[in-house]
């Protein structure tokens, strides 16, 4: 009788946890999407590894202006310590926007990027990046040029894992970003995938 009462104990807390993990997690990607950092991923290692190699696929719009993007990014995460992990990304991404007459711009960029991330729990990651336009064809000629006068953001993004089998994740990341140098605020949500080492 004594043990009946402990297993239905230790059923209730697993289910509390498992509860409050998704509750933290969805409240976390809705305040983030409530305002975005495209280009970057940050997914956590799997259980009993140290390192991912990744790739994701993201989209998003302009707070400030009538603009949306689309990114592809590939990114290498490494666990620091139990609680912290670092991720280096480079990304594409084409950001698209409508001039005054009605006219669409379309502009294409390559980025490089660091974040870091606190793990919350097993399941998520919150996390601070920068990142910088490094080329762009946002000039004159239409063509890919190192961009020296600005192209650099910071952000805040929440990685959510969805599934985790052995070396294989997939996760969701939101995230708000602020370019420094000007007032444009974007909002992306990504869609990867990455293979622990």
């Amino acid at each position: 009788m004594i043990s009946k009462h402990f297993n239905t104990m230790n059923k209730t807390k697993k289910r509390d946890t498992t509860m409050q993990t998704k509750v933290y997690g969805v409240l976390i990607l809705f305040v983030l999407s409530l305002s975005g950092i495209y280009g970057q991923s940050m997914a956590k290692p799997a259980p009993g590894y140290k390192s991912t190699v990744g790739g994701a696929l993201s989209a998003g719009f302009f707070t400030n202006k009538d603009a949306v993007f689309w990114g592809l990014g590939m990114d290498y995460s490494r666990l620091i310590s139990e609680k912290w992990v670092v991720s280096l990304g480079f990304g594409y991404d084409q950001e698209i926007s409508k001039e005054k007459e009605m006219t669409e711009v379309i502009v294409n960029t390559l980025s490089p990027s660091l974040a870091f991330g606190y793990i919350l729990n097993p399941k998520f990651v919150l996390g601070l990046g920068v990142g910088k336009g490094l080329l762009d064809d946002d000039n004159s000629s239409g063509t890919m040029k190192y961009n020296k006068n600005g192209g650099w953001t910071a952000g805040l993004l929440g990685v959510f894992t969805i599934y985790q089998k052995k070396q294989h994740g997939f996760d969701i990341t939101a995230g708000i970003e602020q370019a420094l140098g000007n007032s444009d605020l974007d909002f992306t949500l990504e869609l990867g995938y990455g293979y622990s080492f």
